[in-house]
């Protein structure tokens, strides 16, 4: 099992302190949209390392987008579950 996390992280994920940096978030508030339910991490380990997939580098785009313009975190979690696409009032 550890062979294969650590082929999917060379391969396909990116460590949490590299999104961290990439976009200028801190790993605090990466856990705490894991802990709001806004954004999942693709994958902990069973050391607690948190890793992402490229697909959600678009999700977190979406979230500064979306904080950007005002729109508070829980419609946010809503929206990126699908849960409220057409109500953003």
């Amino acid at each position: 099992m550890d062979y294969l996390i650590d082929e999917l992280v060379e391969d396909n994920l990116i460590k949490i302190g590299d999104v961290s940096k990439l976009y200028d978030i801190s790993i605090d508030t990466l856990r705490y949209y894991d802990k709001i339910d806004l954004l999942k991490p693709a994958l902990v380990t069973d050391t607690g390392y948190r890793y992402y997939s490229p697909r959600q580098l678009d999700t977190i785009d979406f979230i500064q987008t979306g904080k950007s313009i005002g729109i508070p975190l829980k419609q946010l979690a809503d929206i990126v579950s699908k849960k409220t696409i057409y109500q953003l009032s």
